[in-house]
């Protein structure tokens, strides 16, 4: 039903939430790895840069992340986990930015970096 409103923000914004909340539900259904897990959060972030929703940014690029990591795609997991740093400057929220190292803290662990991960 969105395809047929106006291409507006507030049709990015809404679509946006649907695609967060199919994400979550793929996930659960599906499983982390899963190729519609992938595309959906792709959409999203498609969605967060278009129309500038950075706390949704964050989500999109962490989902990602997990999608890449349980594939084992740990050089694109390690190339979300700069954005999302650099996604956290921009908020400046302490919670987010926790997040952010421990997200490239296990990227760093999988990978075999052991002193970049602690």
């Amino acid at each position: 039903m969105l395809k047929t409103l106006p291409d507006t923000p507030e049709r990015a914004h809404q679509e946006l939430m649907l695609q967060m909340a199919l994400a979550t539900m793929l996930v659960m259904t599906k499983g982390h790895a899963a190729p519609e897990v992938e595309k959906t959060y792709i959409r999203a972030q498609e969605l967060c840069r278009r129309i500038g929703e950075t706390p949704q940014l964050f989500m999109a690029l962490w989902g990602l992340w997990r999608f890449y990591v349980v594939r084992a795609e740990f050089q694109m997991a390690r190339e979300l986990a700069e954005q999302l740093f650099g996604v956290v400057k921009g908020i400046e929220d302490p919670a987010l930015l926790i997040q952010a190292y421990c997200v490239v803290g296990v990227t760093s662990f999988f990978i075999g970096e052991e002193v970049a991960a602690r």
